[in-house]
């Protein structure tokens, strides 16, 4: 009996495997955000494709690609922003591979916030990590539970291989707009105690310093908010101060455009609208500085 359940069991998982070295599961994006997330990096720390640009930040540098089609930014471009994270987060997982992209672009809104240890022990775990790079079918994309949950998505094909359609209007919620833009507003009015910005600058500016040393090209990038916020004392001080100290490095910065004429679902995340209008923008500014032909 306990012969055959092995057996049985043994079964399963090789056709299982085969199964997810045959397939795409696109579908499967994480049930949650931090299952997300971890989608997002195992597809970029498993991939065979190489990409020569990489941008980190948070859930509002996230939003600018995960909301629209692949190609709205060029093939050679990964985004490793997670929801709930850093830009500390996707740094440290170019560092632990050895990743030698041309370019980092790294998202300015967000620099108080430090890197996942849970996160990181999780991606690189000694026993895991050599595991999931035989084993397709462990890897978060590919768990069973989540292949299955959203396997009637598959009839409506995969969004990034099909033509986007361009929105026409605001899809956000009024109410929970307004009840999400005062927190904000309450909590961006002051600047940060300029101390804690320091250390943050001067934990950014040793990774930056290592990555220079490989050749890469670091480039800072401000995603619009909502007009109500962008004055105000805390993103004033982080980009005021970020750029007194990266600058002088060597260092490019797409700076953020007018906001006004940008709406947000809650005052830092863009609405699907404006994202499509900030990579225009976005793409614009890397050909006029020259960073991209």
């Amino acid at each position: 009996m306990l012969k055959k359940s092995l057996l049985t069991a043994l079964f399963l998982l090789v056709g299982y495997e085969i199964l997810m070295r045959s397939v795409d599961a696109w579908w499967s994006t994480g049930q949650n955000a931090p299952q997300s997330s971890v989608v997002r990096a195992h597809d970029f720390i498993y991939a065979t494709k190489t990409y020569d640009n990489i941008m980190v930040g948070s859930s509002i540098g996230n939003r600018i690609t995960s909301k629209v089609p692949a190609d709205s930014l060029p093939r050679s471009f990964y985004n490793l922003s997670f929801g709930g994270q850093s830009i500390f987060d996707g740094l440290q997982i170019l560092k632990k591979m050895d990743y030698k992209p041309q370019r980092i672009f790294i998202e300015m809104n967000v620099l108080m916030r430090n890197e996942d240890p849970d996160l990181q022990a999780s991606l690189f775990s000694p026993v895991m990590y050599p595991v999931k790079k035989v084993m397709h079918s462990w890897r978060e994309r590919n768990q069973p539970l989540g292949v299955l949950a959203r396997l009637p998505l598959v009839l409506d094909g995969n969004p990034d291989l099909q033509p986007a359609t361009p929105p026409t209007g605001l899809e956000r919620s009024e109410d929970s707009y307004k009840a999400m833009l005062a927190v904000q507003l309450e909590a961006q009015k002051n600047a940060y105690p300029e101390n804690y910005v320091a250390d943050q600058i001067n934990k950014l500016k040793t990774l930056v310093e290592y990555f220079q040393k490989q050749g890469v090209q670091i480039i800072f990038f401000e995603v619009p908010v909502d007009p109500k916020l962008c004055g105000m004392g805390a993103p004033v001080q982080l980009r005021t101060m970020i750029k007194a100290a990266f600058e002088p490095m060597g260092c490019k910065f797409v700076d953020m455009p007018d906001c006004e004429g940008y709406f947000t679902t809650d005052g830092t995340h863009l609405e699907k609208i404006s994202v499509y209008k900030y990579l225009r923008y976005f793409r614009n500014e890397l050909k006029r500085q020259g960073i991209m032909p």
